[in-house]
Protein backbone atom coordinates (compact mmCIF):
# COMPACT_ATOMS: atom_id res chain seq x y z
CA UNK A 1 0.00 0.00 0.00
CA UNK A 2 1.31 3.45 -0.93
CA UNK A 3 2.53 5.69 1.88
CA UNK A 4 3.34 8.57 -0.47
CA UNK A 5 1.91 9.52 -3.86
CA UNK A 6 3.07 12.55 -5.82
CA UNK A 7 1.17 13.02 -9.07
CA UNK A 8 1.84 15.41 -11.98
CA UNK A 9 4.10 17.64 -9.86
CA UNK A 10 5.14 20.85 -11.62
CA UNK A 11 7.47 23.53 -10.29
CA UNK A 12 9.19 26.47 -11.98
CA UNK A 13 11.52 29.18 -10.79
CA UNK A 14 11.36 32.56 -12.56
CA UNK A 15 9.43 30.96 -15.39
CA UNK A 16 11.96 28.14 -15.91
CA UNK A 17 10.40 24.65 -15.46
CA UNK A 18 12.30 22.45 -13.02
CA UNK A 19 9.73 19.72 -12.37
CA UNK A 20 7.60 18.80 -15.40
CA UNK A 21 4.77 16.51 -14.37
CA UNK A 22 6.76 14.30 -11.97
CA UNK A 23 5.24 11.09 -10.58
CA UNK A 24 6.52 9.35 -7.42
CA UNK A 25 4.98 6.53 -5.38
CA UNK A 26 6.56 5.12 -2.20
CA UNK A 27 5.05 2.05 -0.54
CA UNK A 28 4.97 1.41 3.18
CA UNK A 29 8.07 -0.33 4.46
CA UNK A 30 10.20 0.11 1.32
CA UNK A 31 13.50 1.80 0.57
CA UNK A 32 12.94 3.80 -2.59
CA UNK A 33 15.94 5.03 -4.60
CA UNK A 34 15.44 8.42 -6.26
CA UNK A 35 17.94 8.64 -9.11
CA UNK A 36 19.08 11.27 -11.59
CA UNK A 37 21.99 13.48 -12.54
CA UNK A 38 22.76 16.74 -10.79
CA UNK A 39 20.02 19.19 -11.67
CA UNK A 40 17.50 16.47 -12.51
CA UNK A 41 15.09 17.83 -9.89
CA UNK A 42 15.53 15.37 -7.01
CA UNK A 43 16.19 17.98 -4.33
CA UNK A 44 13.49 20.29 -5.65
CA UNK A 45 10.97 17.46 -5.47
CA UNK A 46 11.97 16.74 -1.87
CA UNK A 47 11.66 20.44 -1.03
CA UNK A 48 8.13 20.38 -2.45
CA UNK A 49 7.36 17.27 -0.40
CA UNK A 50 8.62 18.81 2.85
CA UNK A 51 6.96 22.18 2.25
CA UNK A 52 10.11 24.22 1.60
CA UNK A 53 8.73 25.07 -1.86
CA UNK A 54 5.07 25.26 -2.81
CA UNK A 55 4.13 23.29 -5.91
CA UNK A 56 2.72 25.05 -8.97
CA UNK A 57 0.34 22.21 -9.76
CA UNK A 58 -0.14 18.54 -8.98
CA UNK A 59 -1.19 16.52 -5.96
CA UNK A 60 0.65 15.14 -2.93
CA UNK A 61 -0.96 12.45 -0.78
CA UNK A 62 0.79 11.20 2.35
CA UNK A 63 -0.65 8.04 4.02
CA UNK A 64 -4.03 8.58 1.57
CA UNK A 65 -4.46 12.10 3.44
CA UNK A 66 -5.88 14.88 1.23
CA UNK A 67 -5.13 18.60 1.71
CA UNK A 68 -8.23 19.01 3.85
CA UNK A 69 -7.21 16.10 6.03
CA UNK A 70 -3.72 17.56 6.43
CA UNK A 71 -5.29 20.73 7.83
CA UNK A 72 -7.13 18.66 10.40
CA UNK A 73 -3.86 16.86 11.14
CA UNK A 74 -2.18 20.21 11.85
CA UNK A 75 -4.96 21.03 14.32
CA UNK A 76 -4.48 17.62 15.93
CA UNK A 77 -0.74 18.24 16.26
CA UNK A 78 -1.39 21.56 18.01
CA UNK A 79 -3.84 19.91 20.39
CA UNK A 80 -1.39 17.12 21.11
CA UNK A 81 0.93 19.76 22.54
CA UNK A 82 -1.99 21.12 24.59
CA UNK A 83 -2.29 24.39 22.67
CA UNK A 84 -4.92 26.66 24.22
CA UNK A 85 -5.10 29.09 21.29
CA UNK A 86 -5.18 28.03 17.64
CA UNK A 87 -4.75 30.48 14.74
CA UNK A 88 -6.75 29.42 11.67
CA UNK A 89 -5.63 31.56 8.72
CA UNK A 90 -8.03 30.96 5.78
CA UNK A 91 -8.50 27.31 6.83
CA UNK A 92 -11.42 26.58 4.48
CA UNK A 93 -9.87 27.73 1.20
CA UNK A 94 -9.46 24.24 -0.25
CA UNK A 95 -12.34 22.52 1.58
CA UNK A 96 -15.69 21.50 0.15
CA UNK A 97 -18.91 22.17 2.07
CA UNK A 98 -18.90 18.79 3.81
CA UNK A 99 -15.31 19.23 4.94
CA UNK A 100 -16.03 22.76 6.21
CA UNK A 101 -18.89 21.44 8.33
CA UNK A 102 -16.62 18.70 9.68
CA UNK A 103 -13.98 21.29 10.60
CA UNK A 104 -16.55 23.51 12.28
CA UNK A 105 -17.85 20.53 14.26
CA UNK A 106 -14.34 19.95 15.60
CA UNK A 107 -13.99 23.64 16.49
CA UNK A 108 -17.30 23.62 18.38
CA UNK A 109 -16.29 20.54 20.37
CA UNK A 110 -12.92 22.06 21.26
CA UNK A 111 -14.61 25.31 22.33
CA UNK A 112 -16.53 23.33 24.94
CA UNK A 113 -13.20 22.17 26.38
CA UNK A 114 -11.91 25.74 26.60
CA UNK A 115 -9.78 25.96 23.45
CA UNK A 116 -9.78 29.41 21.82
CA UNK A 117 -9.42 30.24 18.13
CA UNK A 118 -8.45 33.22 15.99
CA UNK A 119 -10.35 32.69 12.74
CA UNK A 120 -9.19 34.64 9.67
CA UNK A 121 -11.46 34.57 6.63
CA UNK A 122 -13.12 36.75 4.00
CA UNK A 123 -16.12 34.42 3.78
CA UNK A 124 -18.90 36.20 5.66
CA UNK A 125 -21.27 33.21 5.98
CA UNK A 126 -18.53 31.18 7.67
CA UNK A 127 -17.56 34.05 9.96
CA UNK A 128 -21.12 34.48 11.15
CA UNK A 129 -21.63 30.74 11.53
CA UNK A 130 -18.62 29.94 13.69
CA UNK A 131 -17.46 33.15 15.40
CA UNK A 132 -18.49 34.63 18.77
CA UNK A 133 -16.74 38.00 18.62
CA UNK A 134 -15.01 40.08 15.95
CA UNK A 135 -12.25 42.66 15.58
CA UNK A 136 -11.90 44.78 12.44
CA UNK A 137 -8.65 46.32 11.13
CA UNK A 138 -8.33 48.74 8.23
CA UNK A 139 -5.09 50.13 6.79
CA UNK A 140 -3.14 48.89 9.80
CA UNK A 141 -5.48 50.53 12.34
CA UNK A 142 -7.93 49.14 14.87
CA UNK A 143 -11.47 50.05 13.80
CA UNK A 144 -13.95 48.19 16.01
CA UNK A 145 -14.74 45.04 17.94
CA UNK A 146 -17.81 43.46 19.47
CA UNK A 147 -20.13 40.46 19.53
CA UNK A 148 -21.04 38.83 16.23
CA UNK A 149 -24.70 38.61 17.32
CA UNK A 150 -24.84 42.42 17.55
CA UNK A 151 -23.76 43.17 13.96
CA UNK A 152 -24.73 42.26 10.41
CA UNK A 153 -22.52 41.18 7.49
CA UNK A 154 -23.32 44.47 5.75
CA UNK A 155 -22.13 46.53 8.72
CA UNK A 156 -18.96 44.44 9.06
CA UNK A 157 -18.22 45.13 5.41
CA UNK A 158 -18.76 48.86 5.97
CA UNK A 159 -16.23 48.78 8.81
CA UNK A 160 -13.73 46.89 6.64
CA UNK A 161 -13.80 49.19 3.61
CA UNK A 162 -14.70 52.54 5.18
CA UNK A 163 -16.13 55.41 3.19
CA UNK A 164 -15.63 53.61 -0.12
CA UNK A 165 -18.35 51.09 0.76
CA UNK A 166 -21.38 50.99 -1.52
CA UNK A 167 -24.32 48.66 -1.04
CA UNK A 168 -25.54 49.15 -4.60
CA UNK A 169 -25.05 46.69 -7.41
CA UNK A 170 -21.78 47.70 -9.06
CA UNK A 171 -22.63 45.90 -12.28
CA UNK A 172 -23.92 48.06 -15.10
CA UNK A 173 -25.17 46.91 -18.47
CA UNK A 174 -22.75 47.97 -21.16
CA UNK A 175 -21.98 47.25 -24.76
CA UNK A 176 -19.10 44.89 -25.40
CA UNK A 177 -16.65 45.12 -28.25
CA UNK A 178 -14.89 42.66 -30.49
CA UNK A 179 -13.58 39.31 -29.30
CA UNK A 180 -10.18 39.60 -27.60
CA UNK A 181 -9.82 35.97 -26.50
CA UNK A 182 -11.10 32.76 -28.03
CA UNK A 183 -10.38 29.26 -26.77
CA UNK A 184 -11.45 26.36 -28.95
CA UNK A 185 -11.37 22.79 -27.60
CA UNK A 186 -8.45 23.99 -25.46
CA UNK A 187 -6.76 21.31 -23.30
CA UNK A 188 -3.78 21.13 -20.99
CA UNK A 189 -2.58 19.84 -17.59
CA UNK A 190 -5.63 19.64 -15.30
CA UNK A 191 -8.31 20.72 -17.82
CA UNK A 192 -9.68 19.63 -21.18
CA UNK A 193 -11.90 20.69 -24.10
CA UNK A 194 -12.48 24.29 -22.99
CA UNK A 195 -14.46 26.61 -25.27
CA UNK A 196 -14.41 30.23 -24.12
CA UNK A 197 -14.89 33.61 -25.77
CA UNK A 198 -14.17 36.93 -24.07
CA UNK A 199 -15.14 40.26 -25.65
CA UNK A 200 -13.62 43.66 -25.06
CA UNK A 201 -15.10 45.20 -21.91
CA UNK A 202 -16.26 41.89 -20.39
CA UNK A 203 -15.36 40.53 -16.97
CA UNK A 204 -15.55 36.74 -16.89
CA UNK A 205 -15.54 34.99 -13.51
CA UNK A 206 -14.21 31.44 -13.12
CA UNK A 207 -14.96 29.64 -9.89
CA UNK A 208 -14.50 26.20 -8.35
CA UNK A 209 -12.68 24.41 -5.58
CA UNK A 210 -8.91 24.23 -5.55
CA UNK A 211 -7.85 21.66 -8.12
CA UNK A 212 -10.90 22.19 -10.33
CA UNK A 213 -8.64 23.32 -13.17
CA UNK A 214 -9.21 27.08 -13.38
CA UNK A 215 -5.69 27.96 -12.19
CA UNK A 216 -4.16 25.44 -14.56
CA UNK A 217 -6.18 26.91 -17.44
CA UNK A 218 -4.94 30.43 -16.72
CA UNK A 219 -1.34 29.28 -16.31
CA UNK A 220 -1.45 27.50 -19.65
CA UNK A 221 -2.99 30.51 -21.39
CA UNK A 222 -0.12 32.63 -20.08
CA UNK A 223 2.48 30.17 -21.38
CA UNK A 224 3.48 28.69 -18.05
CA UNK A 225 2.33 25.20 -19.07
CA UNK A 226 2.18 23.65 -22.53
CA UNK A 227 -1.29 23.11 -24.02
CA UNK A 228 -2.02 19.57 -25.17
CA UNK A 229 -4.78 20.36 -27.64
CA UNK A 230 -7.06 22.96 -29.15
CA UNK A 231 -6.21 26.56 -29.93
CA UNK A 232 -6.05 30.03 -28.36
CA UNK A 233 -6.52 33.27 -30.24
CA UNK A 234 -5.85 36.75 -28.86
CA UNK A 235 -7.16 39.62 -30.97
CA UNK A 236 -7.74 37.22 -33.84
CA UNK A 237 -4.19 35.85 -33.87
CA UNK A 238 -3.21 32.36 -32.77
CA UNK A 239 -0.83 32.09 -29.82
CA UNK A 240 1.04 28.80 -30.01
CA UNK A 241 3.43 26.93 -27.73
CA UNK A 242 4.10 27.63 -24.07
CA UNK A 243 6.07 30.85 -24.07
CA UNK A 244 5.33 33.50 -21.46
CA UNK A 245 7.12 36.03 -23.66
CA UNK A 246 4.78 35.23 -26.57
CA UNK A 247 1.74 35.54 -24.31
CA UNK A 248 2.91 38.94 -23.07
CA UNK A 249 3.70 40.11 -26.60
CA UNK A 250 0.18 39.09 -27.64
CA UNK A 251 -1.23 41.37 -24.94
CA UNK A 252 -1.89 39.02 -22.01
CA UNK A 253 -1.10 40.04 -18.44
CA UNK A 254 -1.39 37.80 -15.39
CA UNK A 255 -1.62 38.23 -11.62
CA UNK A 256 -1.08 34.77 -10.10
CA UNK A 257 -2.63 33.64 -6.84
CA UNK A 258 0.78 32.88 -5.29
CA UNK A 259 2.57 36.21 -5.70
CA UNK A 260 5.44 35.21 -3.39
CA UNK A 261 6.42 32.29 -5.60
CA UNK A 262 5.43 33.59 -9.04
CA UNK A 263 5.58 37.40 -9.08
CA UNK A 264 7.47 39.16 -6.32
CA UNK A 265 11.24 39.46 -6.72
CA UNK A 266 12.29 40.02 -3.10
CA UNK A 267 15.78 41.35 -3.87
CA UNK A 268 14.41 44.18 -5.99
CA UNK A 269 12.83 47.50 -5.06
CA UNK A 270 9.23 48.62 -5.48
CA UNK A 271 10.14 50.49 -8.64
CA UNK A 272 12.06 47.58 -10.14
CA UNK A 273 9.26 45.12 -9.42
CA UNK A 274 6.83 47.53 -11.07
CA UNK A 275 8.65 48.17 -14.35
CA UNK A 276 10.39 44.80 -14.77
CA UNK A 277 7.75 43.27 -17.07
CA UNK A 278 7.76 46.24 -19.43
CA UNK A 279 11.52 46.36 -19.79
CA UNK A 280 11.73 42.60 -20.18
CA UNK A 281 9.30 42.69 -23.08
CA UNK A 282 9.52 45.94 -24.98
CA UNK A 283 12.42 48.12 -23.83
CA UNK A 284 14.07 49.72 -26.86
CA UNK A 285 17.09 51.07 -25.04
CA UNK A 286 19.67 49.50 -22.77
CA UNK A 287 19.30 52.50 -20.44
CA UNK A 288 16.47 53.05 -17.94
CA UNK A 289 15.45 56.65 -17.25
CA UNK A 290 14.97 56.59 -13.51
CA UNK A 291 13.27 59.99 -13.38
CA UNK A 292 10.62 58.85 -15.87
CA UNK A 293 10.04 55.57 -14.06
CA UNK A 294 9.68 57.41 -10.74
CA UNK A 295 7.13 59.74 -12.35
CA UNK A 296 5.08 56.72 -13.42
CA UNK A 297 5.48 55.17 -9.98
CA UNK A 298 4.03 58.25 -8.27
CA UNK A 299 1.19 58.38 -10.79
CA UNK A 300 0.20 54.78 -10.13
CA UNK A 301 0.76 55.14 -6.37
CA UNK A 302 -2.00 57.78 -6.30
CA UNK A 303 -4.23 55.89 -8.72
CA UNK A 304 -4.28 52.71 -6.62
CA UNK A 305 -3.82 54.31 -3.18
CA UNK A 306 -0.60 52.39 -2.70
CA UNK A 307 0.54 52.38 0.94
CA UNK A 308 4.30 52.53 0.42
CA UNK A 309 7.43 54.50 1.17
CA UNK A 310 9.98 55.65 -1.40
CA UNK A 311 10.18 53.72 -4.68
CA UNK A 312 13.65 52.53 -3.64
CA UNK A 313 12.21 50.56 -0.69
CA UNK A 314 12.16 46.77 -0.88
CA UNK A 315 8.88 45.27 -2.03
CA UNK A 316 9.03 43.13 1.12
CA UNK A 317 8.37 46.31 3.10
CA UNK A 318 4.75 46.22 1.92
CA UNK A 319 1.75 44.23 3.07
CA UNK A 320 0.48 41.47 0.82
CA UNK A 321 -2.35 43.58 -0.55
CA UNK A 322 -0.04 46.46 -1.42
CA UNK A 323 2.42 44.06 -3.06
CA UNK A 324 -0.45 42.97 -5.27
CA UNK A 325 -1.07 46.61 -6.22
CA UNK A 326 2.55 46.94 -7.32
CA UNK A 327 2.15 43.87 -9.49
CA UNK A 328 -1.07 45.33 -10.90
CA UNK A 329 0.79 48.53 -11.68
CA UNK A 330 3.39 46.92 -13.88
CA UNK A 331 0.69 45.90 -16.35
CA UNK A 332 -0.13 49.59 -16.77
CA UNK A 333 3.28 49.87 -18.42
CA UNK A 334 2.29 47.37 -21.13
CA UNK A 335 -0.28 47.42 -23.96
CA UNK A 336 -2.26 44.70 -22.16
CA UNK A 337 -5.46 43.60 -23.91
CA UNK A 338 -6.45 40.87 -21.48
CA UNK A 339 -5.62 40.64 -17.78
CA UNK A 340 -5.87 37.28 -16.04
CA UNK A 341 -6.26 37.20 -12.28
CA UNK A 342 -6.33 33.79 -10.64
CA UNK A 343 -7.65 34.81 -7.28
CA UNK A 344 -10.89 36.41 -6.20
CA UNK A 345 -11.65 36.43 -2.49
CA UNK A 346 -14.41 38.95 -1.85
CA UNK A 347 -16.99 39.07 0.93
CA UNK A 348 -19.81 39.22 -1.60
CA UNK A 349 -18.94 37.95 -5.07
CA UNK A 350 -21.54 38.46 -7.77
CA UNK A 351 -20.90 37.00 -11.22
CA UNK A 352 -22.90 38.47 -14.09
CA UNK A 353 -22.94 37.33 -17.69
Amino acid sequence: MALLEMRNIRKSFNGIPVLKGIQLTVDKGEVHALLGENGAGKSTLMNVLTGVHSLDSGEVTVDDLRTSQKQLLEISKALFFKAKLLILDEPTTSLNNEEVEHLFGIIRNLKKDGTSFIFISHKMPEIFEISDRYTVFRNGEFIADGAIKDITPENVTKLMVGESYSSGDVYKERETGETVLKLTDYSGPGFSHIDLEVKKGQVIGLTGLQGAGSSELMQTMFGFNAPTGGSMEVNGKKVEGNSIHKAMAAGLGMLPSNRKENSVIPDMSLLENMYLAEHTLSAKSFAIRKSEENRKFEEYRKMLNLKAGPSSDSILSLSGGNQQKVLSDHWNYLPVQLCIRIYCDLCDLRIHK
